[in-house]
């Protein structure tokens, strides 16, 4: 790196206002994941209060994240339609009204609704701080200010689980919600004062593709019906390959309209940069990876090691908040080096300890889980920021909006179907309840180590299609 680009690095300033703006969305979509990845570790208290199996107790985050994703989708039309304070505006009143909703939920099915309307909060909120961050920050700190919003929410999973288990040890799965109240007020109040309440500048009325978004919904839902139909049978059968076929053919019909479509929606002429298409893979397989850790683990805790659902959540508590704190560091990496070193690195990291956990197996204790799962933090927070950030330098600032539609609402589908397979994975077999976690959970870790092992193919892809050169500029 020359001097004058070091010097422009750092004499580049970011407005107090666009910080304060950033810290406003990113708390509130904070709140939204802290609700998902708390309730996980409640999930055997919730089966006996409602009276619902495993396989029927996951839909909890993946109705929220089904719901996250969905919306996420529609984060380009509103960019480009709405103000970024009314977008927030809409985003904190669906998120605390599903807050409210669950944390009164009379019935599971209630509970359900209250997850839905949350995620469709976050779904508004989350991607409106990366889009904050894309706008207002020179493009050569982007790598350390998308490092900053993935840290603010991956925090949410460094707190969750001994959050959740901490109100479920002590008190009642219910004051999850009530306690992050106080906390969603507070985000409200800074983000309403110092987010942009600038109107778009649009030259002609844009029309919301409907049509795309009913055919993408409802691909979603097939798909993550019959995976949890397999949950719910204990076997691949016909519950699992209709509504797939059904998924097949409906996505077909979304990528045909979408070749000669007028109204705006996702705009998948963005996946013709490979680079692009490729990073949005690997962040997938990452989060994938992640959330589905984030449900087996507590459950593997409870069910197969007999902790307390204190001490399950505890299990992840030290390597969550060091993968969190360390995601500006890491993206300052990328900002400085470029993207090889940091994402070989971290995918290396992340797949060793997959396979440190399938290897251990039947052998782990709680302090083995903890430290392994500290090993593993550091690995996926290299991984998961950067990639993201490199993805979206890889394409032109106007299509960024769209880049960052596209990366949020994958990152949702993947976490909705980490969440399912894993559940499958630890509950399908001819054992106890006990010896199917077990000897899932080992089969789990080494689907998981295959998946990292494919990501330093994908790695090699993106370098070899992307521009993989620090911009010598600020834009």
């Amino acid at each position: 790196m020359s001097t004058l680009a070091s010097n422009q690095f750092n004499d580049e300033k970011v407005p107090t206002r666009v910080i304060l703006a950033i810290a406003g969305a990113g708390v509130l979509s904070f709140t939204g994941i802290l609700s998902e990845t708390s309730l996980n570790v409640t999930f055997p208290h919730l089966m006996h209060e409602f009276g619902v199996n495993i396989a029927m107790v996951q839909w909890v985050t993946t109705a929220y994240l089904l719901a996250v994703s969905l919306v996420m989708t529609t984060s380009a039309f509103f960019k480009a339609t709405l103000s970024s304070r009314r977008i927030f505006l809409m985003g904190f009143i669906s998120f605390i009204a599903g807050v409210f909703i669950s944390a009164l939920a009379p019935t599971f099915p209630i509970l359900i609704l209250g997850r839905l309307a949350s995620g469709v909060g976050t779904g508004f909120l989350m991607p409106l701080m990366f889009n904050i961050i894309l706008t207002s920050v020179p493009i050569r700190r982007i790598g350390t200010y998308m490092g900053i919003g993935a840290m603010i929410s991956s925090m949410a999973p460094a707190f969750g689980p001994t959050f959740g288990g901490t109100m479920a040890y002590y008190s009642n799965w219910r004051y999850i919600f009530w306690i992050l109240v106080p906390i969603a007020l507070i985000a409200f109040a800074i983000g309403i004062k110092n987010i942009s309440n600038t109107k778009p500048a649009s030259t002609k009325p844009l029309q919301f593709d409907f049509t795309r978004f009913g055919l993408l919904g409802a691909t979603y839902f097939l798909i993550l019906y019959g995976l949890a139909s397999v949950g719910a049978e204990g076997k691949v059968g016909v519950q699992f390959f209709v509504p797939l076929g059904i998924a097949l053919v409906l996505i077909a019909i979304f990528i045909r309209l979408s070749q000669t479509a007028t109204r705006m929606f996702l705009n998948i002429r963005i996946f013709k940069n490979k680079a692009f298409v490729y990073s949005v893979i690997i962040y997938m397989i990452v989060q994938f990876s992640n959330l589905g850790m984030n449900f087996m683990l507590p459950n593997f805790g409870q069910i197969v090691l007999g902790a307390t659902s204190l001490f399950a959540g505890l299990m992840l508590f030290p390597g969550s908040v060091v993968g969190a704190v360390a995601n500006p560091l890491f993206g300052r990496m990328l900002d400085k080096m470029g993207p090889k070193k940091p994402l070989y690195l971290g995918n290396t990291i992340f797949t060793v300890l997959l396979i440190a956990f399938a290897l251990a197996g039947t052998h782990l204790s709680i302090l083995s889980v903890m430290v392994f799962y500290l090993l593993f933090t550091i690995g996926r927070s290299m991984t998961y920021g950067n990639v993201m950030a490199n993805g979206l330098r890889e394409i032109p600032a106007e299509l960024r909006p769209d880049g960052n539609a596209i990366f949020n609402t994958f990152q949702q589908i993947a976490g909705a179907l980490g969440t399912t397979v894993m559940s499958l994975f630890m509950t399908m077999g001819p054992g106890s309840e006990r010896v199917n976690a077990q000897d899932g959970s080992i089969r789990a870790w080494i689907f998981l180590a295959l998946l990292g092992l494919l990501n330093f193919w994908l790695l090699s892809q993106v370098f070899k299609h992307g521009n993989n050169e620090i911009p010598a500029t600020a834009e």
